[in-house]
C-alpha cells in the first residue's frame, strides 16, 4: 500500500509548520542600541514612543534577515470518517482543514449536539462562531458536581461570560463559579480532570484546547500517532458519553 496508509481506510500524514521570528533577546539588545544611538543624536535627549516602535521595528528587520526559520510537525489520521489532529493551535487546524480542503477531503466539525439542532439562546453570550453551541455552556454547567469528570479542584481555571464581558477564574474556583453561574453567568471553557488526565475544553466549539497524552517510545512515527490517537479516542469517548448522559437525561 501507500507509505500513508496506516490501516484499512486509515491515512496518516504529516504538515510542516515553519516559523520566521527573530530572537526576543536579541532583539531588545539591538533595539537598546538604537535607542542610545538615538539618544546621542537627540538635542532634547528625548525618544518618542512612536519612535521607539520604529526602531523596535527597524531591530526586528536586521535580525529577520539572519534569524534561522523554527520547524513544527503536526501528525495526523483519517481513521474512516474521523479526523484527528495532534495539536490544540487553532491557526494549525485551520491550515491542515485548508489543506484537506484542497484535495477533496470535506471536514466538519464534530459535535455531540446533533446537526440543525435547535440554538440555545443565551443574552450573556448573544454572538459565537458559526459551529459553536450554547448546549456547549450547559454541558459545562450541568457537569459541576459530575465524579467522573470533573472541574480541576486545585490549579483550577474556567473562562465564564456575564454582561458581555468575558472572565477568568482561577484556583479553588468551584465554588464562587457556582454562585456566577447562580447570578446568570455562563461557562464557556473549563480545565477538567478525568481520572490521571487533564484536559481544558472549549465547550461552545467542543474543542479540546490543551492536553497531554503520554506515549511511550515508538521506531516508527505512524505507531507512535497510534497510540496518542487511542488515547485522544478514549477521551473523546469519555466527552461524548458524558454529554449524552447529562443532557440527553435532561440534566442541562
Amino acid at each position: 500500500g501507500s507509505p500513508w496508509e496506516a490501516g484499512t481506510r486509515r491515512y496518516a500524514f504529516r504538515v510542516r509548520f515553519d516559523r520566521l521570528r527573530p530572537d526576543p533577546t536579541l532583539v531588545k539588545e539591538r533595539l537598546a542600541e538604537l535607542v542610545a544611538t538615538e539618544l546621542e543624536q537627540s538635542p532634547d535627549g528625548f525618544v518618542s514612543g512612536k519612535k521607539r516602535r520604529r526602531l523596535k521595528a527597524l531591530a526586528e528587520e536586521e535580525l529577520m534577515a539572519a534569524a534561522n526559520p523554527t520547524s513544527r510537525i503536526v501528525e495526523g489520521c483519517l481513521d474512516d470518517r474521523v479526523l484527528y489532529l495532534a495539536t490544540t493551535a487553532k491557526s494549525q487546524i485551520g491550515r491542515c482543514l485548508e489543506l484537506l480542503r484542497a484535495i477533496g477531503v470535506e471536514v466538519e466539525p464534530a459535535t455531540p449536539w446533533k446537526p440543525g439542532e435547535a440554538p440555545v439562546e443565551s443574552e450573556v453570550l448573544a454572538s459565537h462562531e458559526p459551529g459553536e453551541s450554547m448546549l456547549g455552556a450547559r454541558f459545562l454547567e450541568a457537569l459541576v458536581g459530575d465524579q467522573e469528570i470533573a472541574y480541576e479542584p486545585i490549579t483550577g481555571s474556567a473562562k465564564l461570560a456575564k454582561d458581555d464581558c468575558l472572565f477568568t477564574l482561577r484556583g479553588e474556583l468551584l465554588r464562587e463559579l457556582m454562585k456566577l453561574v447562580e447570578d446568570g453567568a455562563e461557562v464557556v471553557a473549563a480545565k477538567l480532570v478525568m481520572g490521571d488526565t487533564v484536559l481544558r475544553l472549549d465547550a461552545l466549539a467542543w474543542r479540546i484546547s490543551g492536553l497531554r497524552l503520554e506515549v511511550g517510545r515508538h521506531a516508527d512515527w505512524i505507531e507512535r500517532l497510534d497510540e496518542r490517537i487511542q488515547g485522544l479516542r478514549e477521551v473523546w469517548d469519555a466527552l461524548d458519553g458524558k454529554y449524552q448522559a447529562l443532557m440527553r437525561s435532561g440534566g442541562a
